[in-house]
Parts: structure tokens; C-alpha cells; sequence
């Protein structure tokens, strides 16, 4: 591991592997607080939400699975009668 001198602080600064610029599960945060505002959740939201901030697939399936969860839940109430 290289070592440096940091000349303002006069201490060793070791050289390591940078972590992620965005916590583990950050960028899903983000992603749903993004589709929250948009209101309705679509598959081609969704979508952008995952490019826009670098979604891992295993999360833009869980996104896209909550996406269909969410129009059966719509569809079911509008089918349902009024009381």
C-alpha cells in the first residue's frame, strides 16, 4: 500500500480503494423517492428511474415488480363497487 505526506496536515494518507460514490441501496432510495413525485408508476418510468440513477437489475426488477403490484391494486379498487 503506498504511502503519502500530506504537507498541510504533516500526517500519512495510506492509498485505498475508493468506496461507492452512493451508499449500497442509496441509489434505489433515490430512484423510488424520483417515481414517488412522478405519481403513477409505469414500466417505461421505471426504466428511466433505473438509468437515471444507475440501478443494479435485480432492483430495477424489484421497481418493476411493484410497478405491476401497484396497477393490480388500481385495477382492483376500480373494479370493486362503490358502498
Amino acid at each position: 500500500m503506498a504511502r503519502f505526506r500530506d504537507a498541510r496536515r504533516n500526517v500519512n494518507i495510506s492509498v485505498m480503494p475508493m468506496p461507492p460514490l452512493v451508499p449500497k441501496g442509496e441509489a434505489l432510495r433515490h430512484a423510488v423517492a424520483w417515481l414517488a413525485e412522478r405519481g403513477v408508476w409505469t414500466p417505461d418510468l421505471v426504466n428511466e428511474a433505473c438509468q437515471r440513477f444507475d440501478i443494479a437489475p435485480a432492483d430495477e426488477e424489484f421497481l418493476l415488480g411493484e410497478c405491476r403490484r401497484m396497477h393490480e391494486e388500481r385495477l382492483r379498487a376500480a373494479a370493486k363497487p362503490a358502498q
